[in-house]
C-alpha cells in the first residue's frame, strides 16, 4: 500500500511537473522558412497571390492531389478563398483567405482548419542579387493550454519542413518559367479625347483598392440616375499616388453630358491631351511591368509627366472570371 501511494505521489508530481513547465513555454509560435528563386518577384509572387497557382507548389496538394478545392471571391489578391476537404488525415478540411496582398512584396493569408484550430501566414517577397527571396512564416496563438504549448514548442519540426518543400516547389515552378518583361509590351503615343466624368476621390489601404472601388462605382451610379446621366465609357482610376500601404485615387465613370457635383462625387472635365498608352491584357497582379515599359518609355524618349496617370477597365473582373483575360488601358499625360 505504501509503495502505491509512493508511485501515486510521484506520477501526481510528474504531472504537476509537465502541467507547470507547459505554462512555461511561450504560447506564441512562429514557423519561417525561406529560399532564393532566380526570378523577378513578380513571378514569385503571383504564384501566391493567384490561390489556383497553389495547385503547383503548395506541399499539401501533393500529398493528396484529389482533393475537393473550391475556390470563392476574385481569383487573386484580398478576398481571394478557397476551401479544401480531404480523407487524408495530414491535409484534412479547412479554408484559406487572402487577408493582405501587396503588389511583389507581400501576401497574408488566414486559415480555417476546422476543428484543429485557426492560424495566420505571410509571404514577403525580397530583391536580392541572385533574383527574389521568397519568406513563407506562419503564426499561431497556443493560448493558456499546457499542454497546446508543448505541440507549439514541437511546431517547428512539424511544419517547418513542409514549408521547405513548398518553397523548393515553387522555385521549381517559377524558375521554369519563360521570365515576363516589358519589353513585350507595346506602348504607344496618343491623344486622348475630351471627357465629360463623375469622380470621387477617396485614399485607402491598397488590400482595400478592390472594395473600394466598388463602393465607389456604386455611388456614382446612384448619382448618374438621379441627375439624368449615361454612362459614356468604360469605368477608370486617376492614381494621384500609391505605396505599399496607401493609395490615393480617383474612381471615375465618363458621362454622356456634364455632371454636377453631388456630395464627394466630382463633376470633372477632363480635358484632351498628350498621352502615352499601353493596352494590357492579363491580371491586375502582373500590371507593374505595364508601369515600367511606361516609364522606361517616357525616359527614353525625354516625355515629362504632366499629371496623374490613369487606368481604364476595358471589361469587368465581376463578370469576367478568368483574370488573364481582363483588359487594362493604363495612360500617362505627357508632352
Amino acid at each position: 500500500m505504501k509503495a502505491l501511494k509512493k508511485i501515486l505521489l510521484v506520477l501526481g508530481i510528474l504531472v504537476l511537473l509537465i502541467i507547470v513547465i507547459g505554462f512555461c513555454l511561450p504560447s506564441k509560435v512562429r514557423v519561417e522558412r525561406s529560399v532564393v528563386i532566380k526570378a523577378p518577384a513578380n513571378m514569385a509572387f503571383d504564384q501566391v497571390n493567384t490561390l489556383k497557382n497553389w495547385e503547383g507548389w503548395s506541399p499539401w496538394h501533393h500529398i493528396d492531389p484529389k482533393m475537393q478545392l473550391t475556390y470563392s471571391g476574385p481569383a487573386s489578391g484580398s478576398g481571394a478563398s478557397y476551401t479544401w476537404k480531404s480523407d487524408n488525415k495530414k491535409v484534412g478540411n479547412g479554408i484559406l483567405t487572402i487577408t493582405a496582398s501587396n503588389p511583389d512584396s507581400l501576401v497574408k493569408t488566414d486559415m480555417d482548419f476546422m476543428d484543429h484550430g485557426k492560424g495566420s501566414a505571410d509571404f514577403t517577397f525580397t530583391k536580392v542579387p541572385e533574383g527574389t527571396k521568397v519568406t513563407w512564416g506562419m503564426n499561431s496563438d497556443m493560448g493558456m493550454n499546457p499542454i497546446a504549448r508543448y505541440f507549439g514548442a514541437m511546431m517547428d519540426k512539424m511544419v517547418g519542413s513542409d514549408f521547405e518543400k513548398g518553397l523548393n516547389n515553387m522555385k521549381e515552378v517559377v524558375e521554369k518559367m519563360p521570365p515576363t518583361s516589358s519589353n513585350d509590351i507595346k506602348v504607344e503615343e496618343t491623344v486622348t479625347a475630351d471627357m465629360h466624368t463623375l469622380t470621387k476621390r477617396i485614399t485607402c489601404a491598397t488590400t482595400e483598392i478592390s472594395k473600394k472601388y466598388g463602393e465607389v462605382f456604386g455611388e456614382i451610379e446612384a448619382s448618374m440616375k438621379k441627375n439624368g446621366l449615361n454612362q459614356a465609357g468604360p469605368p477608370f482610376g486617376i492614381y494621384y499616388s500609391y505605396s505599399p500601404e496607401k493609395v490615393d485615387m480617383a474612381p471615375g465613370i465618363p458621362t454622356d453630358k456634364p455632371g454636377k457635383d453631388d456630395g464627394d462625387i466630382l463633376g470633372i472635365e477632363m480635358k484632351a491631351q498628350n498621352a502615352v498608352r499601353v493596352r494590357y491584357v492579363g491580371p491586375y497582379s502582373k500590371m507593374m511591368r505595364v508601369y515600367d515599359a511606361l516609364g522606361n518609355y517616357i525616359k527614353e524618349h525625354n516625355k515629362q509627366v504632366t499629371g496623374s496617370p490613369w487606368e481604364v477597365y476595358i471589361n469587368n473582373p465581376m463578370t469576367e472570371k478568368d483574370s488573364a483575360k481582363l483588359i487594362t488601358e493604363v495612360y500617362f499625360p505627357v508632352k
